[in-house]
């Protein structure tokens, strides 16, 4: 008997109709987390850029770093609807951020001669280095009614630097020495969940993933009569917690 009262009790919780908090309107967030930091070069010149594999000589490469951010962003999202398979309420959202790095550059020495290195290559973003703008599709699939989960996806555009040291005289060549420095275009995609604890202030949990496009340098190093040309990719990949802050009216 008292398993039957149990498994009723039990079921009568799963299925309540518990009124789930409100997740539309203006909000704002702040966030602090961690991210890796890849880029993918190749040396046009002297490595075909249709390969699929590095031939280990050093012209074509990988690398990454793990840096610290903050990322900020405001958003609006609208009630759509509760008719869903599972009766859930779906949000609609339009959000813009950012990102601030704390430790932005990834170094990388690619090529030596003669016993000595020939240049330096790094990757730096800079300041205020990535903007975001894009979507996200939120709902409530929970028991917990405070909750919801989130996926977002846009355009993102950054402040990349490759600048490349040259070495072939023998000393670092700050003057000459070509770089790449560019507000370059991209697009991310992510996801999360988020917290409503009470009526204004959340907490949130995401991961996003930025792409951003192919990069490509032209240049003459010295005492060389030959072009060089170089390809990034570069790429980030950003967990991170937070808090939310709903604006209501009173």
């Amino acid at each position: 008997m008292n398993r039957i009262l149990y498994s009723l009790i039990f079921t009568s919780l799963l299925t309540t109709n518990v009124i789930s908090k409100d997740f539309s309107g203006l909000n704002f967030n702040l966030n602090i987390g961690a991210a890796d930091q890849g880029t993918s070069f190749t040396d046009l010149t002297r490595y075909s850029s249709s390969a699929t594999t590095c031939r280990g000589d050093g012209f074509c490469d990988e690398w990454d770093n793990t840096i610290v951010g903050i990322s900020y962003g405001i958003g609006y999202d609208f009630f759509l609807t509760n008719n869903l398979p599972l009766d859930k309420p779906l949000y609609l959202g339009i959000d813009f951020g950012g990102l601030i790095t704390m430790d932005d550059v990834s170094r990388r020495t690619n090529e030596v001669t003669g016993g000595l290195e020939d240049y330096v290559i790094e990757t730096n973003f800079r300041g205020h280095n990535i903007l975001s703008g894009g979507l996200s599709i939120s709902t409530i699939p929970f028991k917990n009614k405070d909750s919801k989960a989130f996926i977002d996806f846009g355009a993102a555009f950054a402040n990349i630097n490759h600048p490349h040291l040259d070495n072939d005289s023998g000393s670092w060549d700050f003057e000459d020495s070509p770089y790449i420095q560019d507000l370059v275009e991209g697009y991310y995609i992510g996801g999360g969940i988020e917290y409503l604890h009470g009526k204004n202030w959340g907490y949130r949990a995401n991961i996003r993933y930025y792409d951003f496009a192919h990069m490509e340098l032209n240049w003459t190093p010295k005492n060389s009569a030959t072009k060089a040309q170089y390809k990034y990719e570069d790429t980030l990949t950003q967990v991170e917690i937070g808090l939310v802050y709903y604006l209501r009216k009173k």
